[in-house]
């Protein structure tokens, strides 16, 4: 499959992978594929998505927000995630809490001197997809457009949360991509 990837859609899988490593995650998932997928994009589905009012900047932000969270979990045990941050930092140091190791032996897979960050199985599904997309638009190539129809085309929960945070959803951009990419130009 990778073999039919464009430099677009390389670029985007490349960008999933930074968004997850700016964003301490522990493997690149779907809404980080579908960050990497619309910065990597041409111009016409920009447009299109601009019209939805998406961004990279927008997504980025509102996917941190709506993040599956262990806060969230924890408040409903009456435990204050962000107190207990503070008072361990208080305590120990400022990011005594940070996920990646700095000391002793490196680990495969570990994310430190930029070792490879693994996707999840539903991006895994989502590259997928963008085959399966491809292959229905009749082009012999995938393109970065056709990872961004893969991620919002697998059911995501996140990518789901993220964009109707934003007014929109799965199906809506899905639309709109299709039909940037069906016009003349």
């Amino acid at each position: 499959m990778f073999e039919r990837f464009s430099d677009g859609a390389r670029e985007a899988t490349v960008l999933a992978q930074e968004e997850a490593r700016a964003q301490g995650a522990e493997r690149i998932g779907c809404v980080h594929v579908l960050i990497g997928a619309v910065r990597a994009a041409g111009p016409a589905p920009v447009a299109a998505l601009a019209a939805l009012s998406l961004d990279p900047d927008g997504l980025r932000s509102t996917a941190s927000e709506v993040k599956p969270s262990d806060a969230e979990a924890l408040a409903t045990l009456g435990i204050d995630l962000d107190a207990v941050r503070e008072r361990v930092e208080e305590s120990f140091g400022r990011g005594a809490l940070a996920t990646t190791r700095t000391d002793g032996p490196r680990r495969r897979g570990s994310r430190r001197g930029g070792a490879t960050v693994r996707f999840t199985r539903t991006a895994k599904r989502a590259l997928e997809q963008s085959l399966r997309e491809a292959l229905t638009l009749r082009h012999n190539r995938i393109d970065a457009e056709h990872v961004l129809l893969g991620a919002v085309g697998v059911g995501d929960r996140q990518v789901e949360r993220v964009l109707r945070r934003l007014g929109t959803t799965p199906l809506e951009v899905h639309a709109a991509i299709l039909a940037a990419l069906q016009r003349p130009g």
